[in-house]
């Protein structure tokens, strides 16, 4: 029986407690051929080491200390890069998955091989481990490689597809820069390349907070600039047009007239479900005084653009 190695994908800092239940939900799954690599971005907490140090005896562990902190697209680039298996996925410090999790994801992908990732359906946790709600139930299914990453940014919620299980071919599309809603581009992208599954049966868990608990604490933390702060889901829609346009060479086995008209197409679907025309309103006179505050320097409100532990939850 053909048994690919999996690679599953943990940046961590300064979360001993959360790290130590999403190691242990690793060690407990049903599927065991895997490599579990974490890399710890020189975290100050020195119980981080400690958890860590009491798994080591099982070999499916790579354990990585950066030297110092690099920060947290570093990281998260650091840790997929290093994956050897035939599939792989990312999994946060905070979040855990069922212990059926990558067998059933990865037995899908064996058996349908249209498909570019699987994943089961996200719950949504509070920082206490209070369940919220489900997050959004999607099945990308579209034989149009376009109309899949249409059909992406018309559902995207917390965007639980961003932690399935995916083919190794994808690696270098799951590659973060430092741009606003980088997780829904690199589903877009995925989309683009197959289609997508949302497995019955089996579940992740995402612990909501942190520093995406919410669009302008975000922005904040990653001392963006005024624009994208003041517009946020403005900015958010441009990233797309550039993506599909430039930044992305999954697109480019369209003309550039086709992908102009899906970039235009998916960011006004954006636009649309996030109301841009009351964003357009309130933000004119946010945008004027964080423009005031950038002006007048260091203690007038910004924050330090070192930034060393970012899960891009949306």
């Amino acid at each position: 029986m053909y048994t690919p190695l999996v690679s599953v994908c943990v940046p961590t800092y300064n979360r001993p407690k959360t790290l130590e239940r999403t190691i242990n939900c690793l060690l407990n799954q049903t599927y065991k051929n895997l490599e579990i690599i974490i890399s710890d971005n020189c975290s100050t907490n020195e119980e981080v080491e400690r958890v860590i140090n009491k798994y080591l005896t099982d070999t499916r562990i790579t354990y990585i200390r950066q030297s110092v902190n690099k920060g947290a697209i570093f990281n998260f680039n650091y840790v997929i890069e290093q994956a050897k298996g035939d599939y792989f996925m990312r999994l946060a410090d905070d979040d855990w998955l069922d212990e059926n999790y990558i067998e059933s994801c990865l037995n899908f992908l064996l058996n349908n091989t249209e498909y570019s990732a699987a994943y089961g359906r996200a719950k949504i946790y509070s920082p206490e481990e209070k369940f919220i709600r489900f997050d959004a139930e999607i099945d990308i299914t579209d034989d149009l490689p376009g109309d899949r990453t249409a059909h992406f940014f018309r559902k995207i919620e917390n965007n639980g597809l961003f932690y399935g299980l995916f083919k190794r071919e994808y690696i270098s599309e799951m590659l973060f820069q430092n741009e606003l809603a980088i997780d829904w581009l690199v589903v877009g992208r995925i989309a683009f390349l197959g289609k997508y599954k949302m497995v019955e049966g089996t579940h992740c868990y995402i612990s909501a907070g942190g520093a995406s608990q919410s669009t302008d604490h975000l922005t904040q933390s990653f001392n963006m600039p005024p624009f994208t702060r003041a517009f946020p889901f403005l900015k958010v829609g441009l990233n797309i047009i550039s993506d599909i346009m430039w930044n992305s060479r999954v697109y480019k086995t369209m003309n550039i007239l086709k992908r102009g008209k899906l970039g235009l197409k998916c960011a006004l679907i954006i636009y649309r479900r996030f109301n841009l025309k009351s964003e357009l309103r309130a933000g004119v006179k946010k945008y004027i005084k964080l423009k005031l505050q950038k002006k007048q320097g260091p203690g007038s409100g910004t924050v330090n653009n070192y930034v060393t532990n970012y899960d891009p939850k949306n």
